[in-house]
């Protein structure tokens, strides 16, 4: 099983939709973060462990940390959470996409 594609929404410091897609080389990434509201920061608050809360929140109903659907709104969200992952496994695509707002668990688009 593969991870290629990760897509963020409101989802505690991912306010608006980002994702990211790995290349397709085999191998281990590094995860590294900027933060660009208060550089002296440097990577710290970048949104690095919340991106991997948002994958087990996906993949599971719960982060890393345990916390649940309404504990990782993002502020001004209004409500909207969406989290998708887009996985290759035996040769085919799968995607898992968790929202709240409503409270949906879809694969490959269905409930």
């Amino acid at each position: 099983m593969k991870l290629t594609h990760v897509e963020i929404e409101g989802f505690r410091s991912f306010r608006i939709k980002q994702s990211l897609t790995f290349p397709e080389l085999v191998g281990l990434y590094l995860v590294r973060g900027c933060n660009e509201s208060n550089p002296k920061l440097r990577a710290n608050g970048a949104g690095k462990s919340t991106f991997w809360d948002a994958i087990s929140f996906c993949w599971y109903g719960l982060t890393v940390r345990g916390l649940s659907s309404t504990a990782v709104e993002s502020w001004g969200s209004k409500g909207k959470v969406r989290v998708q992952t887009v996985l290759v496994h035996e040769g085919h695509t799968r995607t898992i996409e968790r929202t709240r707002g409503p409270i949906q668990l879809l694969l490959d688009g269905q409930p």
